[in-house]
């Protein structure tokens, strides 16, 4: 190395080529040395004074050899401090302070450098070098700075040379605020003002870099920057529009203006000025106010009330580059109001497509739906215009426009059509020339994608008139080359069918414009629902059209794999849709042969399957039309051929076939085909049975037993699978414990019981029982199972009943048969009234909460409670009884009661027959909460007053509000409880009526996370997170409020932290854990519900503040938080990866103790990938920020840590790497 310096540092004219090989390999030195060796500390501090001397030296020679020499020297700084900087960053070290003073000493003059080049690059050395620098010195560099700043502002009238010297000073500031992000954040205050009175100096490069250097405050210091907006706004929009050299009124949306835009964008394309620069102040300003509107969602409104039709003037920007940024900026704010929008469309649904979520979103709606006539009328001519990247950014922006007001653009479509238009279809002498040749691949494929989601958003009548411009320009994009675009093409064909011919539904009397993604579904149950109407006559040519365009795909041998599945996909919505308009020859001839063929095509049969069965939804299958009677023929060696792939390995074309073949069964007369079909369906269920089988194949089951001769398909059924489902029920009760697997098991119970055959029931009951003793897990299908068959009518259930009672009464009995038993009574007590064949049942049952099982007296409490449905004016009042008299039992009791109370809120007779008893039951139960509870004991309190709440919300939610106020811990922990517990009751809890009775008193109630008590801060958060996960609405604008109250109990309270002696060990006990637990689950959940009204930053604080909570539960929490936040607002998290390095590397080099148990080594392995995971996903939202130079230091030097082979997570971080690899692959493929 220091032969290498000799040769670097030569001044000897003659041997510049000796000098550049040194640099080469100088700089391939400190590329590739390995940061774990054990001299490359010492190597650094060697090399780094060499260089910094030889940096002076040519600082003050003036041959032409020292100029490059100069230049060379700084980057091999700047590779130096951003690679080994760790090496100069050691606290307590004289020698590494020295080292980054010097630095710092000879760089910064270097900023007054005449040539521009040199300062740039020193700028970047210095961005490179202060992440390593101590804070003191930091803080000397940063004064320095601010100081010069003032200087050369003030002087730079009488010297214009200072002009660019300023420039290179604020272009420091800007890199050492991104490097240094949270330690510039205090000199922002400072720096922001003097930065801002600069931009009005008449120097556009200077005003560019002043415009860019905010641009990077806000991406780095968002929260800092926050008091500051309005200037931001006021600023980017000033300079969005600033052309000097451009006469341009500033109301460019003026009639007389469109007149005459044709010929200015013709003029536009011609005007040329090589001097005129102000092209870039314009593009930092687009930037400017697409990074405030990505860091700053939580001003959405405001940013579209201000920003939005400024943007809109800027959409006729002469400069292209700068049009598209401007471009981008509005998408930027569509991207936002989206990701807002979809975060919520889970779990609320609006009526109207322009209400949002919320009061914030639907404002939103309506701001954005006043602008959509100007964004239109300004767009309708850009996107006919000859650029291309602008038709392509024009398109985008209009599918986001489209997306986030689900349609919206009803009154333009007659603007949009001729755009949609113009790339597929070649007509001389129209605008630009021909058509053809102003188009490219990736535009026709974004108009394509465009084109699909216009149609799917709006209703169907509207495009009729424009059939004649849309058909023949997507059957061009069939007929493309490119099989993207011909895939494309029949994706929006399947959606034109629909618009073309829609259906009615029976219900609404709208048109029914469901997705074409059914066709890949499982099977469309709602066809039923929907009945066809004749279409416009003007539509039939183009649905004829379409239909022999597909036919001739699906037949042609030389197209792909996804023009071939598209085409397929495309010919099932057309039978679907409109089979009545089709030749029946031609369904009969041409339409089923071709797809029996293809049934046999190993590629096309998975997609044939799911068209046949789309095909079979059609409701003109139903009766009284059965147009679909060209099927009949064939359908023997359809359903042939597809169960036949029962037995394939392939796990989706299994599914697929029995979805398939379940939905011939239903619509078709396929009865003699039963048996084999009962033969692939056994050996397919006795092969493999899991959660998505199961389900579908008892659908299918049901479907025969309902559609043939209902005695010998029973019997059928019997012979062949009845046996294979019980073994199901008792071996695997996993697959059919609770669901839609639960009620489709019950069902086909049922309907075999109704074949009235007791003897079989009986049977069946027998068997049951005799395969279940030795696994408990499945006793409570089991017991549903034995209920449902007893609703045979012939069957006689005394004897039955009378073997659960001698189970039940046996002494000491064997415990599992007492279980079943009393679970089954219970069951069956839905179905009858067993005072009759066992007047002393209910006594027994008391008697059981005396047993010593705690199993037992859970069962014996369900059982009670489930009989009193078969009589409720008998057993209720025994029930309400000993829960007012309880003392021992009140838990048993009040659990007893908890399950008459849910079971009868399910049907409405039921819940007439208990309203009667609601109003005693209450009081009750307020009584019992003037009482110390134990906690089990005052949730089922709670979870009975939040049911019978929702029963008659009108009378019970205001006493429930009155008792907020209790003086008492207990009664508020159980009213909080029993509001949090009625947003999970599906029925009723759930309800628009109830929700809007509720909504007045939510806030009330979630205010009581800064109660003084622990427990009911915990049981409100609680509450908070069942509202934000259930109906965010009700929370979205008060979370402003309520943030800051969550955020303080994610804190570690060491008032909450007592040590416990155990023996000669102590062991701390964190009373607040669950608490802090609770605050960080909510925190996940808003951040999937609510995310366009939270502060982000502020959360994106609290989040990595977890990854070092002590709680290895809320440190996996913590990390679901940030892998979540890297895919909703990379842009906001990647400006913090700095602060959370030390969390992750304090986690990633953590260790076991060498008395760990096999648990503990688990749960440690479970964090590392967990915290690997994270490290992955943070590190993708780098790689999405638009330049290269906004990483992060000091998280892309610890993200080469973890990678390299000496690192202890190394392992670990590559199985997850490739995890993560493909789940993305995974991802894409769907999408």
């Amino acid at each position: 190395m220091d032969e290498l310096c000799k040769m670097f540092t030569t001044t000897v004219a003659d041997r510049d080529g000796l000098r550049d090989i040194a640099g080469i390999a100088l700089k391939t030195v400190v590329v590739e040395i390995p940061l774990d060796a054990a001299f490359t500390g010492s190597l650094t501090r060697r090399l780094l004074p060499n260089l910094l001397e030889q940096l002076h030296r040519t600082t003050t020679s003036t041959t032409s050899s020292s100029d490059q020499s100069q230049l060379d020297v700084i980057d091999i700084l700047s590779d130096i401090f951003s690679r080994l900087g760790q090496f100069l960053s050691t606290p307590a070290d004289d020698m590494a302070k020295q080292l980054q003073q010097n630095s710092i000493q000879t760089l910064y003059p270097l900023l007054d450098n005449a040539r521009s080049a040199v300062r740039k690059r020193s700028i970047t050395a210095i961005e490179s070098l202060v992440p390593h620098i101590q804070d003191n010195l930091f803080a000397e560099l940063v004064k320095k700075i601010i100081s010069d700043i003032i200087v050369k502002g003030e002087s730079c009238q009488k010297f214009p040379a200072n002009l660019q010297k300023l420039q290179s000073l604020i272009a420091c500031t800007s890199a050492i605020g991104r490097s240094c992000s949270f330690r510039f954040a205090p000199y922002l205050h400072e720096v922001f003002p003097l930065v801002l009175n600069y931009v009005n100096l008449d120097d556009n490069d200077l005003r560019e870099q002043c415009i860019q250097t905010i641009d990077s405050f806000i991406l780095r210091n968002p929260a800092a920057i926050k008091t500051y907006i309005p200037t931001i706004i006021q600023l980017g929009l000033e300079y969005v529009k600033y052309d000097p050299n451009y006469n341009e009124d500033d109301a460019d949306d003026s009639e007389d203006q469109d007149e005459d835009e044709d010929e200015e964008d013709d003029e536009d394309h011609d005007y040329s000025d090589d001097d005129d620069v102000s092209w870039k102040v314009r593009r930092a300003s687009a930037k400017l106010l697409s990074s405030l509107i990505g860091t700053h969602s939580e001003f959405l409104s405001e940013l579209y009330a201000q920003i939005g039709p400024t943007l809109i003037r800027r959409f006729t920007e002469r400069e292209e580059s700068v049009r598209i940024d401007v471009f981008n900026t509005f998408l930027t704010l569509l991207q936002q109001s989206i990701v807002a929008k979809h975060q919520k469309s889970d779990t609320v649904v609006t009526t109207s497509p322009l209400k949002m979520v919320g009061s914030v979103d639907s404002q939103i709606a309506l701001q954005l739906n006043a602008l959509v006539p100007r964004i239109v009328k300004v767009l309708s001519k850009q996107l006919v215009g000859k650029s291309i990247p602008t038709r392509l950014s024009g398109f985008q922006l209009l599918k986001q426009l489209v997306l986030v007001l689900s349609g919206g653009l009803d009154d333009s479509i007659a603007l949009i059509v001729p755009a949609i238009e113009y790339p597929f279809i070649k007509t001389p002498g129209a605008i630009g020339g021909t058509y053809g040749s102003t188009t490219n691949t990736n535009l026709k494929i974004e108009v394509l994608e465009f084109l699909k989601v216009f149609l799917e958003n709006h209703s169907p009548e509207l495009f009729h008139p424009y059939m004649n411009h849309l058909v023949p320009s997507v059957l061009a994009a069939g007929n493309d080359h490119f099989y993207k675009i011909r895939a494309g093409a029949f994706s929006v064909m399947s959606v034109l069918i629909k618009t073309l011919r829609p259906f009615c539904n029976v219900v609404t009397g709208q048109a029914d414009t469901n997705s074409t993604k059914q066709v890949v579904g499982l099977t469309n149950k709602s066809a039923h629902a929907i009945t066809p109407a004749e279409p416009p006559a003007i539509c039939v040519p183009f649905i004829n059209s379409i239909f022999n365009f597909t036919l001739e795909c699906v037949k042609a041998t030389d197209t792909s794999v996804e023009v071939k599945e598209a085409a397929i996909g495309t010919l099932g919505v057309l039978v679907h849709q409109a089979c009545d308009l089709i030749p029946p020859v031609d369904l009969s001839d041409k339409v089923v042969p071709i797809l029996v063929d293809r049934l046999k095509n190993e590629v096309t049969r998975l997609m044939t399957i799911r068209c046949i069965t789309y095909m079979a939804e059609s409701p003109f299958a139903n009766p009284p039309l059965q147009t679909l009677s060209a099927f009949n023929p064939h359908l023997a060696v359809i359903v042939s051929e597809i169960s036949a792939n029962m037995r394939k390995t392939h796990r989706q074309l299994r599914i697929a076939s029995v979805v398939a073949v379940e939905t011939l069964v239903r619509k078709f007369n396929c009865q003699s085909m039963y048996p084999d079909i009962l033969d692939l369906l056994y050996d397919m269920l006795t092969a493999e049975s899991d959660l998505q089988i199961l389900p579908i194949s008892l659908s299918l089951l049901i479907s025969m037993m309902q559609k043939g001769n209902t005695s010998s398909t029973v019997q059928l059924i019997q012979s062949k699978i009845v046996h294979v489902i019980i073994t199901i029920v008792c071996d695997m009760p996993h697959l059919v414990s609770g669901g839609a697997s639960l009620d489709l098991l019950v069902d086909f119970w049922r309907i075999l019981a109704s074949a009235e055959n007791d003897a079989y029931s009986a049977e069946c009951i027998q068997e049951l029982l005799s395969k279940v003793q030795c696994r408990k897990e499945a006793y409570p299908v089991v017991s549903k199972s034995i209920a449902a068959l007893t609703t045979n009518k012939k069957l006689q259930v005394s004897p039955l009943l009378d073997k659960f009672i001698t189970d039940v009464i046996a002494t000491p009995g064997e415990p599992n048969a007492k279980y079943l038993a009393l679970l089954s009574i219970g069951e069956i007590g839905h179905y009858h009234d067993l005072f009759q064949t066992a007047p002393t049942l209910h006594t027994t049952l008391f008697n059981l909460f005396d047993s010593p099982s705690e199993e037992i007296k859970n069962a014996a409490a369900f059982s009670l409670g489930h009989i009193a449905i078969g009589n409720m004016p008998l057993y209720l009042p025994l029930i309400v009884e000993a829960v007012r008299g309880a003392t021992v039992h009140q838990y048993l009791s009040l659990l007893a009661l908890k399950e008459v109370i849910e079971v009868s809120l399910c049907t409405e007779s039921t819940q007439t027959a208990m309203s009667a008893y609601f109003p005693g039951i209450w009081k009750i139960l307020f009584e019992k909460t003037d009482t110390d509870l134990e906690d089990s004991t005052c949730n089922v309190v709670s979870e009975c007053l939040g049911l019978i709440s929702t029963s008659d919300a009108q009378s019970f939610l205001p006493q429930l509000q009155s008792q907020l106020s209790s003086s008492k811990p207990t009664t508020r922990v159980t009213v909080v409880s029993a509001v949090r517990y009625t947003f999970s009751v599906r029925k009723h809890g759930g309800s628009d009526a109830y929700i809007s009775l509720l909504e007045p008193l939510v806030l009330d109630i979630l205010r009581l996370i800064q109660d003084e008590d622990l427990n009911v801060r915990r049981v409100t958060i609680g509450a908070l997170n069942a509202v934000a996960h259930s109906k965010p609405q009700l929370i979205c604008q008060s979370l402003g409020e309520l943030l800051p109250l969550l955020y303080k109990e994610t804190l570690v309270n060491e008032a909450y932290i007592h040590v416990v002696e155990m023996g000669p060990f102590k062991h701390k006990v964190d009373t607040g854990l669950d608490t802090r637990k609770a605050a960080f689950e909510c925190m996940y959940t808003l951040l999937d519900s609510c995310i366009s009204s939270i502060e982000i930053h502020a959360f994106i604080e609290r989040a990595i503040a977890g990854i070092a909570d002590p709680a290895h539960e809320i440190k996996i929490i913590s990390h679901l938080m940030l892998q979540r936040l890297a895919t909703v607002n990379s842009m906001a998290l990647s400006v913090t990866l700095d602060t959370a390095v030390d969390a992750l590397r304090a986690t990633l080099t953590s260790k076991t103790k060498p008395s760990a148990v096999k648990q503990e080594i688990e749960k440690h392995r479970e964090l590392l990938h967990s915290c690997c995971k994270t490290v992955i996903y943070m590190a993708r939202t780098q790689s999405s920020t638009e330049s290269g130079n906004r990483d992060m230091p000091k998280f892309a030097g610890f993200l080469k840590e973890v990678k390299m082979p000496t690192a202890l997570c190394f392992d670990i971080f590559a199985l997850v790497e490739k995890e993560v690899a493909v789940g993305a692959n995974v991802s894409g493929n769907h999408a």
